[in-house]
């Protein structure tokens, strides 16, 4: 249909050449109308000669040009209009205006292979004490007399005081939010320092090497910044603000290695920042750093009157605050003339512990206050999990911290812990020095970090920081930055200190001691009830009908001493054999074994029941599978010993059996018959858990045929290592792996062995199981214990490589490899498990050579079957914990080492 251009009239408004196009519907035409008018579609009345115009149709109307419609209709109040401040988009936006809005720090302009001096300013404003001090700087004047009599003495400025006013000028800038241009900077520093002005063979200035900058401008800062609280500040660090927060101190000591005469000397050296040497077997910083502790110089010897080599060993005696550590990643090729760049892949933790290149006197020193970041930490991963699971706090507030000084009360910006976080690095993209580009990356906040890219400065996350390490023509670390962990504490912790330090160790936590109370209660019933019961109770020996009475001290033995029987029938040689007389027994593999005094029943009066129960002979004894692979494995080779303790039939359920058999092959304990089809086990005579341990008794007793033909069924958790430790190899025999496990493991022990120098010995392996996630909550409330951390860790892996040295390599597994990877990832010795299945994890650790393991039964199992030695954790808890020093010691574990876990 045809449109028209028509006239609109409302009230005293008059819209000539209105296009109404009859092929829509009329809300079309009501739209425009409203887009003109401001009237909405509902609350219009349109009218065309009389006519009304219908909502969906045009039909009846005599519609032509220049005809003339009516509307009629109001605005109602509440008509959305256009906004006056139309909306702004950060693409339309000046850099100015998305700084603002973004909260973005700014840049420094490029002008020309200037990046390198960029890149530095931008990391050493991320220090607050030096950005500070540059912005306060005031420089030193001198008097260089008057050029005429009566003037006033004209005031000279060195040209290191101009060049420090030029980085102020250029941070104060910066902090208004506006882009520096640094014409000035760069012209002074050029001239201050020549060798940065050279130019190529176009009159191009030429790019720099960053680290001779960053080194140049420390050198200058030094002399123009003085010290803040010099009183609070060591002697030897107090001459300026550098000296002060980036000044460290070698202790070295030097040994002539072609003279046995000449005595080993000390001296100390100053150092401003760490170097770290790339070479093949460089894998991560610290490894590094460890090895330049120790090299080997030529320097004149007095005794030989010659020059001879001497090997320099260095520790840390005084840590700065702030750490820089140089990745020497340029060497100098003589072909090309050129300092050609090392690529290689050397990985950086955030959190760098320096704690074993220190001296023992300062590790003493750092002592004190590393313990308190364990709280710290504990508690920044309970917020973490409670954030990813949607969950708050307990407190409906988020509790109040203060920070605690990170330098020694005597020793103003020095670090007092050790501990370090990355704050800036500094990049190079490029195969040379003198080419290429350079970046300064910078931690913003909590989780993020800004790219520093000259004038553009943009948010990345923390993960693509992980990824500047090298390897390939990306952007790879030159210049690390470490500055001090800040510790955060609870306000309220601190006003509760003096009264926890004067509360006896012994005490049970408060949250122990209704479990421990009503534990205590049920052992004495117990005691009372059975011990009346068996004084009382005559027991009929169906083979000569003697009736033998136990007597209660007997009963106590019994129930606290489980392992000391050894009535298996297969296993002893009796000789004499009466009630009233010590029987004289034998093992037949001459293991030696305990016995209790002759008033327990004697083996000659067991029966052997002629009865079946599905073809097995009873008693028959099963047990309900608990927990995980570790739980599993406990609980098989407790039910394994009771068989070779008692010589009884023992069954496994088939969900059991499934577990283990997938992947153990040798496992012998037979399935329950399939003749018992679904068995619901009411009618099985349960064994329960008295106190802390298993009550066994009904078993020896029904063996010794004394309660019946019974089944019976284990339904308390059992992991007895003092039972089944009696028949170590046999257990280790029955967890042997499926070839599959063997197979990965030993691929991945090889992998590692054949990217090891040949220069160093036989890899000698170390499993490393970490337990963490759950059990923490477990073993604090369960025994009123806690895990064992950073310092077990250390003094763990120092006992291997001290046993072995360069030979020790650790090969570490967890529940939490985030978690242990942030511990001990800075290592060049320690390997982590890929995330293998936890079947997969335990084979690889059990064909290690030796093992640490800290708590919990996977780990116990990885050591146990290792064979070799094993350290573990030496945890102190309130109740008797199944995996404690007290229980290894009992079991005759005498492979096992403990190590204090403080």
């Amino acid at each position: 249909m045809p449109a028209y251009n028509v006239k609109v009239k409302w009230g005293k408004e008059l819209y000539p050449d209105i296009e109404l196009n009859t092929g829509e519907p009329p809300m079309v035409f009501k739209a425009q109308l409203f887009a003109l008018t401001g009237v909405q579609p509902h609350r219009q009345k349109i009218m065309l000669k009389g006519a009304t115009i219908k909502e969906d149709s045009w039909d009846g109307l005599k519609i032509k040009d220049g005809v003339m419609v009516l509307m009629m209709g109001s605005k109602e109040e509440d008509v959305p209009v256009e906004p006056t401040e139309k909306p702004s988009f950060i693409e339309d936006m000046t850099e100015a205006e998305r700084n603002s809005v973004l909260e973005l720090p700014v840049g420094i302009k490029n002008l020309g292979n200037t990046c390198y001096l960029n890149a530095v300013i931008q990391c050493l404003k991320t220090v607050p004490e030096l950005h500070n001090a540059i912005k306060n700087f005031k420089p030193k004047k001198s008097d260089s007399g008057s050029s005429e009599a009566g003037a006033a003495p004209l005031v000279e400025v060195e040209s290191g005081s101009l060049l420090t006013l030029a980085i102020q000028s250029c941070y104060r800038t910066m902090d208004g939010g506006k882009t520096a241009v640094p014409l000035v900077l760069v012209n002074l520093f050029r001239s201050t320092f020549p060798r940065f002005a050279e130019q190529g063979e176009q009159g191009m200035y030429m790019q720099q090497d960053a680290s001779e900058c960053w080194t140049e401008l420390m050198r200058l800062l030094m002399q123009e910044i003085s010290p803040i609280n010099k009183e609070k500040t060591h002697k030897n660090f107090s001459s300026s603000l550098i000296d002060q927060f980036f000044c460290g101190e070698f202790s070295c000591e030097w040994k002539c290695v072609e003279s046995e005469k000449e005595e080993v000397t000390t001296t100390t050296d100053k150092f401003q920042q760490l170097m770290c040497h790339i070479n093949q077997d460089v894998k991560y910083l610290h490894t590094g750093l460890v090895a330049r502790m120790q090299e080997q110089i030529t320097k004149r010897s007095a005794v030989l009157d010659r020059d001879a080599v001497y090997t320099k060993k260095s520790k840390i005696s005084r840590l700065p605050a702030y750490l820089p550590v140089e990745m020497v990643r340029f060497f100098y090729k003589e072909k090309e003339a050129v300092n050609a760049k090392i690529l290689k892949d050397v990985k950086f933790p955030m959190v760098l512990d320096v704690f074993d290149l220190c001296t023992p006197e300062l590790q003493k020193k750092l002592t004190p206050i590393r313990s308190k970041y364990k709280d710290m930490e504990e508690r920044q991963v309970e917020e973490e999990r409670a954030r990813k699971r949607g969950k708050p706090l307990l407190t409906a507030e988020k509790p109040k911290t203060r920070s605690l000084p990170y330098s020694f009360e005597d020793d103003y910006g020095s670090n007092n812990s050790g501990f370090y976080q990355l704050e800036a690095v500094l990049t190079h993209q490029g195969r040379s020095s003198s080419s290429g580009h350079y970046v300064g990356w910078v931690r913003w906040r909590a989780g993020e970090w800004l790219k520093c890219d000259d004038d553009d400065v943009t948010p990345v996350a923390e993960e693509d920081i992980f990824k500047l390490s090298g390897g390939g023509d990306w952007h790879c670390a030159y210049i690390l930055l470490y500055g001090p962990r800040i510790l955060e504490v609870l306000e309220e912790e601190e006003e509760k200190k003096p009264a926890e330090e004067t509360k006896m160790e012994t005490d049970i936590p408060d949250r122990c001691k209704h479990l421990y109370n009503r534990q205590l209660a049920f052992q004495r019933s117990l005691f009372v009830g059975l011990n009346f019961f068996f004084v009382l109770l005559c027991i009929y020996v169906w083979n000569d009908r003697r009736v033998i009475l136990l007597q209660n001290y007997n009963l106590l033995r019994l129930l606290e001493s489980t392992n000391n029987y050894h009535h298996n029938a297969d296993l002893l040689n009796v000789s004499t054999t009466t009630f009233n007389s010590t029987p004289t027994l034998e093992r037949k593999d001459n293991v030696k074994v305990k016995f209790l005094p002759p008033t327990i029943i004697p083996p000659t009066s067991w029966v052997k029941y002629s009865k079946q129960w599905h073809g097995l002979r009873l008693p028959v004894i099963t047990c309900r599978p608990q927990g995980r692979l570790g739980n599993l494995m406990g609980e098989y080779a407790t039910m394994y010993s009771l068989k070779r303790h008692y010589n009884v039939t023992v069954v496994m359920t088939k969900g059991f059996k499934k577990k283990i058999k997938q992947i153990f092959l040798n496992t012998s304990l037979p399935d329950i018959p399939a003749s018992a089809g679904h068995l619901k086990f009411t009618d099985w005579t349960p064994v329960k858990n008295i106190g802390s341990r298993v009550n066994y008794a009904p078993i020896e007793l029904a063996a010794a045929g004394l309660l019946g033909a019974k089944n019976f069924i284990m339904t308390e958790f059992s992991f007895e290592i003092q039972m089944f430790n009696q028949f170590k190899e046999e257990v280790r025999k029955e967890f042997t792996f499926a070839p599959t496990y063997t197979t990965k493991a030993n691929g991945f022990l090889s992998k590692i062995m054949e990217n090891r120098s040949s220069e160093l010995p036989d890899p000698v392996f170390v499993g490393f199981h970490i337990r963490r996630t759950d059990y923490k909550r477990f073993i604090k409330i369960r025994y009123g214990g806690r895990l064992p951390e950073t310092a077990y860790y250390t003094r763990a892996l120092s006992h291997y490589r001290t046993k072995f040295p360069d030979a020790a390599v650790f090969i570490v597994a967890s529940d939490d490899l985030k978690y242990a990877r942030s511990e001990l990832d800075q290592y060049h010795d320690v390997f982590f498990s890929p995330g293998f299945s936890p079947g997969e994890d335990m084979a690889l650790l059990a064909s290690c050579n030796h093992s640490i393991i800290t708590v919990g039964s996977y780990g116990f199992w990885s050591a146990y079957l290792a064979g070799g030695e094993v350290v573990y954790a030496d945890v102190t808890s309130k109740i008797e914990y199944r995996f404690s020093r007290k229980i290894y010691e009992k079991s005759g574990l005498d492979n096992f080492i403990p190590l204090p876990i403080d």
